[in-house]
């Protein structure tokens, strides 16, 4: 089995294993936010960086406890808006890179909102608009955040922290500051 995806297989079995019973203490939800990236672009063998922005969704479809603990699958996608030196035709310009993976979100005080944080891994598929082409990796994510409950709505900021190395020497630095609405008992 490839290196890179051995942390994914194993975090995929450790949740399989406790599916039966996640299944009894949580329902299904869907939940969106929107991140506001500020990436570090390090083109690697062509010997030359940007600092840039870049703005995206990320959908969790996965099993809840609200404001206590939230597990399962999401699926992101990045619009990176790079604008390289013109001699830089291997990867061209404004990325779109997609990702799929597991992520568990814990709530340090139950039931009442407040600070959690947030674990991930997924694999990435950076589309570039150059000769490179689509470039792939498997990565993880980091994020501290503060939720606010109103009744039964929840109002979630985030910061997430992102290291990635793509082939050719690509790396993509992410800092993400997201914002989410939640509609609890509502949707």
């Amino acid at each position: 089995m490839n290196n890179k995806l051995k942390p994914i297989a194993l975090l995929f079995v450790w949740f399989l294993v406790l599916l039966p019973n996640l299944l009894f203490a949580a329902d299904f939800h869907i939940r969106a936010r929107e991140h506001f990236d500020r990436i570090t672009l390090d083109y690697g063998e062509l010997t030359t960086s940007e600092d840039i922005s870049g703005i995206g969704p990320t959908i969790n479809f996965w099993l809840e406890e609200p404001y206590n603990w939230a597990a399962g699958m999401f699926w992101g996608l990045t619009y990176i808006s790079n604008h390289p030196d013109k001699n830089l035709e291997e990867v061209g310009e404004n990325m779109e890179m997609q990702e799929v993976g597991i992520e568990i979100k814990y709530w340090m005080i139950n039931n009442e909102g407040g600070p959690f944080t947030r674990f991930g891994l997924s694999q990435l598929r950076l589309q570039t608009q150059g000769n490179y082409g689509e470039l792939k990796t498997t990565g993880g994510q980091f994020a501290l955040g503060w939720e606010f409950k109103f009744s039964k709505i929840g109002l979630a900021f985030e910061v997430g922290k992102r290291e990635l190395s793509f082939d050719h020497g690509i790396g993509i630095s992410l800092i993400s500051p997201a914002i989410g609405v939640h509609f609890y008992g509502y949707i």
